[in-house]
């Protein structure tokens, strides 16, 4: 068979004759093509030998036509062999695998190589998801069996849980009790505490000393109410009460001070003290004696220090008086005495001194009149003493204030009018009478007239062309008592000398112009008669405003 008889072939049956005579020979060459790309991969060969032309037609034809069926029924039957391999084997294979995946075996996959058509990438794709579901259905089985580990290990712990809680909440329940009763104890101290923190501050509230304890920080630990008055804190405050219990935030600087310095020296010396102390108090002053004691914690240390300060103002302006009394008593006495010795002799001076005055020449006329002036003033200054040291028997009778306010100012009217002073007389309506002598009460009202026309004139005299006015008023209070009050426009008293002015002999005018005895004596005349007298500067302007403060007739 010559080689080139397959290329031929390739495109379809081909016959060949070969050789001549009873040598003749007849190839066929039927080619069987793949079903896929119709290439040719299996030739039939059929050989046929020729006996004469006839046979050989008709040897021909039967050869064509049985080797065109037997390449026909070769070819079906190849195509069935390559169609039932090339797909029903495949698609049978891939059933078979969903069949098992179905069945719950995870691990199939479709065996045999894979062809690159849609059913190769559709077994590649079945393996695929066949692959991930089992890693899945791994990975989920081995999570299962993790939360069942967990859950086994959940539920051992809940019970032990469960276990502890029961046990704990008895515990608790035990304790919770325990706390009831603590609390209802504690509660109860706690009210007996306040009852009894009450009645001790109400003790103490109603001590007439301030009590108060300052710890060593120097913070008001507790106080009662004499406290809060005497030092000018709010009513009854309690050391809750005061935004800041320090010493320094409670009081005036010096006060503060003094308070340190008391509890300091007895922190230092672990020893009681008394000590006086002067504080500031509205206007003036108050005297306090205060004693200070340690207060010791259970291990002997000092923590604060207990002060017990009584008010003793009132004491002291009473032993004032008291020694003011005697020294008064004593002067009296000694100004009777020294007032009958010079009496005599004086009023024989200005007798004689008169004599000469009428006789002499006038060289020495100027130097008479002087001596006359001399002794006449130590002439009034005796009568002064004597009336001073007189205990006087006229008896109290209603006196008119206003009647006496008139007949006064007539006395000293041209004085102060020649003085430029400006005199107005303010009476309440309808002011009652008070209880009084005239003659001294008069004596009283004059020694304050003179002294505002003193201070006036001063002023006068320091400032030209300022306005000099004496204001007399007599007032009823509510207490029912009558104000006297002699109020001036003058130069006004230094505060350092306000408490001396009404002591005797102690003057701030010149020594030739007064004695010292005019606001003594007016004092004493008010208090004897039941009243007050005080003294003290204008508030809102330069000038002294007198007061003597007398009883209504009744």
């Amino acid at each position: 068979m010559d080689p080139a008889w397959l290329q031929e072939a390739r495109q379809g049956v081909t016959i060949h004759a070969v050789g001549q005579g009873e040598e003749r020979r007849v190839y066929c060459l039927a080619p069987l093509y793949a079903a896929m790309d119709h290439t040719p991969f299996l030739y039939a060969f059929f050989k046929v030998r020729i006996i004469n032309g006839q046979t050989e037609k008709r040897q021909l034809r039967l050869l064509f036509l049985y080797g065109s069926a037997l390449g026909v029924f070769i070819t079906s039957g190849l195509l069935l062999i390559i169609f039932h391999r090339q797909l029903f084997l495949p698609i049978y294979a891939t059933a078979q695998a969903l069949r098992r995946l179905e069945a719950g075996e995870l691990g199939t996959r479709v065996e045999g190589p894979l062809k690159n058509d849609q059913l190769g990438a559709l077994q590649r794709g079945l393996n695929t998801m066949a692959q991930s579901l089992e890693e899945t259905v791994t990975r989920l089985q081995e999570e299962i069996v993790q939360r069942r580990q967990v859950e086994d290990a959940l539920r051992r712990s809940n019970e032990t849980l469960e276990q502890r809680v029961l046990a704990r909440t008895q515990e608790l329940e035990d304790l919770n009790s325990q706390l009831t009763q603590e609390v209802a104890i504690r509660q109860g101290t706690e009210a007996a505490l306040r009852e009894s923190n009450c009645q001790l501050q109400g003790v103490l509230d109603n001590s007439p000393t301030a009590i108060f304890l300052v710890d060593v920080h120097h913070r008001v630990h507790l106080c009662n109410a004499r406290f809060s008055e005497l030092y000018g804190l709010p009513a009854s405050p309690s050391p809750e009460d005061l935004p800041d219990p320090r010493l320094e935030s409670l009081f005036p600087p010096e006060v503060a001070a003094a308070i340190r310095k008391t509890h300091d020296a007895v922190q230092a010396s672990g020893t009681p003290r008394t000590v006086e102390e002067t504080i500031p108090r509205g206007d003036g002053f108050a005297t306090l004696m205060t004693t200070a004691f340690p207060m010791r914690n259970e291990r002997g240390r000092i923590w604060a220090v207990c002060s017990i300060a009584t008010d003793i103002t009132d004491r002291k302006r009473l032993e004032a008086e008291t020694v003011r009394a005697g020294q008064l008593a004593s002067i009296g006495e000694l100004a009777a005495g020294v007032a009958h010795e010079i009496n005599n002799p004086i009023n024989g001076i200005i007798n004689y001194a008169q004599l000469l005055l009428d006789d002499a020449a006038d060289p020495a006329r100027p130097m008479l009149a002087s001596i006359i002036r001399q002794a006449e003033r130590v002439a009034g200054i005796v009568r002064s003493l004597l009336a001073y040291s007189r205990v006087d028997e006229e008896a109290f009778a209603p006196v008119n204030l206003a009647e006496l306010i008139e007949d006064s100012l007539s006395l000293t009217r041209y004085r102060l009018e020649r003085s430029g002073v400006l005199v107005d007389v303010e009476l309440s309506p309808g002011l009652p009478v008070v209880r009084g002598r005239p003659r001294e009460l008069q004596q009283v009202l004059l020694n304050l007239l003179s002294n505002a026309l003193h201070a006036l004139t001063e002023r006068q005299r320091r400032t030209p062309g300022a306005e000099l006015r004496c204001t007399v008023r007599a007032t009823l209070r509510e207490d029912r008592r009558v104000a006297l009050q002699v109020e001036d426009t003058g130069t006004g008293i230094p505060a350092e000398l306000l408490p001396k002015v009404t002591l005797p002999f102690f003057t701030t005018k010149p020594k030739e112009q007064g004695t010292g005895l005019g606001l003594s004596i007016s004092r004493a005349i008010v208090e004897a008669h039941g009243g007050e007298f005080s003294l003290h500067n204008v508030e809102d302007g330069p000038g002294v405003l007198a007061q003597a403060i007398l009883p209504v007739w009744p």
